[in-house]
């Protein structure tokens, strides 16, 4: 196990070590902060040959709608931000939630985690908001017709 802490000072003296980035004998990866990649793109593994079991999402519109898009602020750092809570989430879409042990304490150090974080991988929305997309471009079309 990798990780790196913060080594920052205060005016009111040293800071408390608080893990910034560590890489776990699992292979996870976890930081606390923004990761900027100097890029085009971010790739995820998606080759047909590593995938078996194979079907097409559908009926995920009432799911999609369902969702509660939110506006909150961040408790650590008192940033505004955007996105959806995790265990609503979990309550429509449990695939594309998980949840992460955050950083694993290693030398004692670290008090009030709070274990079991749930993480929301964004990107397996994707394929239920283009199903949604299909099925209301299909609805549109068929009003479409109606109308003409």
């Amino acid at each position: 196990m990798i990780y790196l802490n913060s080594g920052a000072t205060s005016a009111n003296g040293p800071a408390t070590k608080n893990r910034v980035f560590q890489v776990q004998a699992s292979g996870s990866v976890v930081a606390n902060g923004n990761i900027t990649a100097f890029g085009s793109t971010f790739m995820n593994v998606s080759d047909e040959r590593l995938k078996r079991d194979v079907h097409t999402i559908s009926e995920s519109i009432d799911r999609v709608l369902e969702l509660r898009p939110t506006e909150f602020v961040w408790k650590d750092n008192n940033k505004q931000d955007v996105g959806f809570i995790a265990q609503e989430v979990e309550e429509l879409l449990p695939e594309v939630v998980e949840t992460s042990k955050g950083f694993i304490d290693t030398d004692g150090e670290q008090e009030n985690e709070i274990k079991d974080m749930k993480t929301i991988s964004y990107p397996k929305l994707i394929p239920y908001l283009v199903d949604t997309i299909q099925v209301m471009d299909k609805r549109i079309k068929e009003l479409e017709k109606k109308v003409k």
